[in-house]
């Protein structure tokens, strides 16, 4: 109940476009998003965590790397990628990406658009799609709903249905379904074997062929 009243009194109120968000990692609502979450849920428990800070220590100072590292975790940076932006040793990325982005904010923000989807259809009105699939795009640090639905329905490499996902063919096709998505991004890595074993490396592509197929 009480996240139920922080949502609608505090949430709801600082954003304008829940029903017409056209792309989930605008800038505006991953900002507003952010600030609210870090207030929230357990987060501040995966924080202290993940950067190993005592009870004492104030979370704030790791805050700006948070956001860094969770931008760059959804813009799909590798780990590597990640600990340069935000500051951090690959070791304390993994920490904090498991912990921290895709288990303590993922679950807060899940929670919260779960509340805010109900709240707005009990006024007649429906939660945009972009925002609907972002709990899920930091589930599984991708920047679009194509990648997100190819991880999702079986495309085990993060880096593979990223690079799909940026198919002509298939960018923004998720209502038409898994089977056409799926269709087109296999047909894809078999009509040009070469580029695309180059860009994932041998053994994810293969493995990438066998899941879309």
């Amino acid at each position: 109940m009480r996240l139920l009243s922080t949502v609608e009194n505090d949430l709801e109120p600082q954003f304008a476009r829940w029903e017409t968000l056209d792309t989930p990692t605008d800038d505006e609502f991953l900002q507003m998003m952010l600030n609210w979450a870090w207030q929230h849920g357990d987060l501040t428990t995966a924080i202290r965590q993940s950067y190993r800070l005592d009870d004492n220590a104030n979370i704030d100072l790791v805050r700006a790397s948070f956001f860094t590292a969770v931008r760059r975790w959804l813009s799909g940076d590798s780990y590597a990628q990640i600990a340069t932006a935000s500051g951090q040793e690959i070791d304390d990325v993994l920490a904090i990406q498991t912990a921290a982005i895709s288990f303590g904010l993922q679950t807060v923000i899940e929670q919260a658009l779960s509340l805010l989807s109900k709240l707005i259809e009990s006024r007649g009105g429906q939660i945009a799609p972009s925002v609907a699939v972002f709990s899920e795009l930091l589930r599984f640090g991708v920047p679009n709903e194509t990648a997100c639905m190819l991880c999702s329905s079986g495309v085990r490499h993060r880096r593979a249905a990223i690079l799909l996902a940026g198919i002509v063919e298939i960018q923004g096709a998720v209502p038409l379904g898994r089977a056409f998505v799926f269709a087109k991004a296999g047909q894809a890595l078999r009509d040009d074997e070469a580029a695309w074993r180059d860009r994932l490396g041998s053994l994810v592509y293969a493995n990438t062929l066998v899941d879309v197929n």
